[in-house]
């Protein structure tokens, strides 16, 4: 009986794996994107330079002229704007809804981060200061055309300082989004192959105890109850991975058809193939479940030394590979996005 039962135990951990390794490997790097904008890959997630993806690239102010025209007639003066002042209000306010749209994303993603405060610090994004903000877009055409010449350029660069560094804040949202969602990614495969490393490792032993006949030995024997209470533990680790992973894609459902997250990343497409391969895989994880569960019996009337340490010492390791990485996975990751040139 418990020959047949881990037989097909083997058979429902492969499942699991080859079941997650297809879909995965149809998902990554089959990105609908446009490939041209910088990109920044991920283990999972693949972003595109949100900016430049969107809006296409900024212009340098210090090309267009900063000089505002004074028109006068009969009865008053008319000022007309610099084309410099145009393009900026122009830009400043496509750049301010940009960056809206992924705030939203961003702010709406901390919800989720309440489940997982582990992941919490990749969602840590400073805004960087806006000097002079508000009088630099309330300026009228006529302040601007009485600037002389020397504030005229310091003014350029204001401009020039408000637009690069919104265009920075937006990519670091951005990026921020990409690597909570690539995490949740991370740690569920991870999971995963631990798993089956822990299987693998066993390989021999496992083989040697199935074809041993049903009178196999209380120490043979006790061998199938130590690897499925090993077992039980990873798959339970694994569901809980796969129901923080579902509240992610729950979350990105409502952002399914939105244009900005479709264009400037792969996040949709990715947790769209991963739904799949969780219903897939789940009916899989539920029997295996069921056959790991035959060996309570056994276990209630059989002590197995140290088992609780060695169960422990293993869900530790698997906890502590997901930090190991977490600096590199989370650290500091940008486009390149030189900063025009001041005017000499």
């Amino acid at each position: 009986m418990i020959n047949r039962i881990y037989r097909y135990l083997i058979i429902s951990i492969f499942t699991i794996l080859t079941t997650y390794a297809h879909v995965q490997h149809q998902g990554f790097g089959s990105v609908a994107i446009d490939a041209h904008p910088p990109m920044i890959r991920l283990s999972f997630i693949q972003l595109a330079h949100p900016v430049l993806a969107m809006l296409k690239a900024t212009t340098s102010l210090y090309r267009l002229n900063s000089s505002a025209q004074k028109i006068d007639t009969k009865s008053s003066s008319i000022y007309t704007a610099s084309p410099e002042k145009v393009y900026f209000d122009s830009r400043y306010q496509q750049l301010k809804q940009l960056k809206q749209e992924f705030s939203n994303i961003h702010t709406g993603l901390k919800s989720v981060a309440s489940n997982c405060p582990t992941h919490a610090q990749m969602l840590v994004c400073k805004s960087m200061p806006y000097p002079n903000l508000i009088s630099i877009i309330t300026m009228t055409a006529e302040s601007e055309y009485l600037l002389d010449a020397q504030d005229k350029s310091a003014l350029t660069d204001i401009r020039e300082d408000i637009l690069y560094t919104m265009q920075e804040d937006i990519c670091n949202l951005q990026i921020c989004i990409g690597l909570y969602a690539n995490e949740f990614l991370h740690r569920k495969n991870e999971t995963i192959q631990y798993y089956n490393n822990i299987i693998k490792k066993a390989d021999n032993a496992i083989y040697n105890t199935i074809h041993l006949p049903e009178t196999s030995s209380y120490d043979d024997t006790k061998k199938y109850y130590r690897q499925a209470l090993i077992c039980s533990m990873l798959i339970q680790e694994i569901e809980e991975r796969i129901t923080l992973l579902q509240g992610l894609i729950q979350f990105f459902s409502k952002y399914s058809t939105n244009r900005i997250i479709n264009t400037t990343s792969n996040i949709i497409e990715i947790l769209d193939k991963e739904k799949v391969a969780i219903d897939t895989s789940m009916p899989v994880i539920q029997t295996t479940k069921k056959d790991l569960a035959a060996f309570a019996y056994f276990g209630k009337h059989t002590p197995v030394p140290n088992i609780t340490q060695e169960i422990t010492a293993i869900k530790t390791k698997l906890h502590e590979s997901f930090k190991a990485d977490l600096a590199s996975r989370s650290g500091k990751k940008s486009y390149a996005n030189a900063k025009p040139q001041k005017k000499i």
